[in-house]
């Protein structure tokens, strides 16, 4: 689970490094105007808190 959240931080990262074209341009690209060009950040925090939720335990 912390692979997880580990994982999650890094996408988080990358994502700042490169301006929202890494790891998946296609939010950058086709949604550069909406609510979706984070697209990117959404998907690392949905990877860290699933992993915050398996440390838990939550069945």
């Amino acid at each position: 689970m912390v692979t997880l959240m580990v994982i999650g931080l890094l996408w988080v990262v990358t994502t700042y490094l490169f301006n929202g074209l890494y790891p998946l341009p296609y939010f950058a690209k086709h949604h550069a105007t909406d609510w979706l060009f984070n697209g990117n950040l959404y998907i690392g925090f949905l990877i860290m808190m699933s992993g915050f939720l398996g440390l838990l335990r939550w069945k």
